[in-house]
């Protein structure tokens, strides 16, 4: 079987031209390519990235430069469809000259997917410019899968533009008549997005959780992340991994910890693992006026390669985003046998959640939430069954999932 990856980027640290963004969808995306890679051909094409062509891993880079764009120009699909969405959408002139610059790649597109004799085309994210992907599909006879890493239209602290938002709930109309094959990351987002279109049990939307990728990379010096931040052996760690922001709501956290009694919060601390990308939401607001300022660890980005020291020797994982669609680092740190919390109502809680594992919150205040820290902190956690438990997560049985739902795509046509 042969797969053709469309992805807007992706994040490879080895590479500069992949170190534009490095984001959890950029490495998810490389990651989701490399374990397929071992069971059937995978190459990408990145539509924002210029690159030489590549092996990485177990899945081909795909070359792409001005000069593949330009030679194929001939080969472009109509550009009727595109001006349309433009004038529905009324997009911004950027977004517009995007959509153009896009269209003049689908020539170029045209002739890899000819030459290559694709069994499928394996879609990642949607946008506004998905119809132009889906169109060069359709122009060369092909059955494409789109998948959806989040639902942008679902949430205020995803940044995205009113036209975004409306083409994302008109393109969900689209998928509840029978049009397009979308997997998404969990059931939750599955049930949005028929709550949207007053629908139930769309066959065309498959659920296929995503895996976990921590790097096991020996080569890397050990260090003891307590002697690093100056922290007694004893100390307990609570690992919050993602960029910080509004969306990933780590102020709530900090807020909730500043509940807790003085002899649960001493000797505690949470890692933030993460940059700072929005204005107004740093360390200074998030900390100002915190009797416990202390124990709030900024450790900044941390590379992926080092992440995996912070889970062996952290004791747990704590993720409150206002919107998630699926919460890698729960199923990260169950990998290394770490117990977590998350919100009741986070999409992927009932794909993620088990009691011997996992802390639910049932609702969005401080008080519920550091009820729930006082739990993850007091209890006495199996960490054995938590690896045991993390092993549904797998990159192999992920893999097989995309396979079995790329075979079903396929012999329903």
């Amino acid at each position: 079987m042969r797969i053709l990856f469309i992805t807007p980027y992706l994040s490879i640290d080895q590479y500069n031209e992949f170190c534009v963004n490095k984001t959890g969808f950029g490495y998810m995306v490389s990651d989701i390519a490399n374990a397929l890679g071992e069971k059937v051909d995978v190459d990408v094409y990145a539509t924002d990235s210029r690159s030489e062509k590549r092996t990485y891993g177990s899945f081909n880079i795909l070359k792409r430069n001005l000069l593949n764009i330009v030679s194929n120009l001939h080969h472009c699909v109509s550009i009727a469809p595109i001006l349309k969405l433009i004038k529905v959408y009324g997009v911004d002139i950027q977004t517009a000259i995007r959509l153009a610059y896009y269209w003049l790649s689908t020539g170029y597109m045209t002739k890899v997917i000819t030459e290559n004799k694709y069994d499928l085309v394996h879609i990642h994210d949607l946008s506004i410019s998905t119809p132009i992907w889906i169109q060069t599909c359709d122009s060369c006879h092909k059955q494409y899968l789109i998948t959806l890493h989040a639902l942008k239209s679902f949430s205020e602290t995803i940044r995205i533009s009113e036209f975004g938002k409306k083409f994302e709930r008109d393109f969900f109309e689209i998928v509840s008549k029978g049009n397009h094959n979308l997997s998404v990351l969990s059931s939750g987002m599955k049930e949005k997005i028929e709550d949207s279109v007053g629908a139930r049990e769309l066959p065309n939307i498959d659920i296929v959780p995503n895996a976990q990728f921590v790097v096991e990379d020996n080569n890397i010096e050990y260090f003891d992340i307590r002697e690093k931040y100056g922290l007694d052996d004893s100390a307990r760690i609570i690992l919050c991994v993602g960029n910080i922001s509004r969306r990933k709501n780590q102020h709530q956290l900090i807020k909730a910890f500043e509940l807790l009694p003085e002899h649960v919060a001493a000797n505690t601390y949470i890692f933030f693992l993460g940059g700072f990308h929005e204005n107004g939401y740093d360390k200074t607001f998030l900390t100002k006026g915190c009797k416990y300022i202390s124990n709030y660890v900024f450790c900044g980005a941390v590379e992926k390669k080092y992440i995996r020291l912070y889970y062996t020797q952290a004791n747990a994982v704590a993720l409150i985003s206002k919107s998630e669609a699926f919460g890698l680092s729960l199923i990260e740190g169950m990998h290394y046998g770490l117990p977590c919390m998350m919100y009741c109502d986070m999409e992927a809680y009932k794909d993620i959640f088990n009691e011997n594992c996992s802390v639910g919150i049932k609702n969005h205040t401080d008080e519920s939430v550091a009820k729930s820290l006082d739990v993850l902190l007091s209890r006495n956690w199996d960490k054995q069954y938590i690896i045991d438990y993390s092993s549904k997560f797998s990159p192999n049985l992920m893999s097989e999932n995309y396979i079995t739902l790329y075979n079903k795509i396929l012999n329903k046509n």
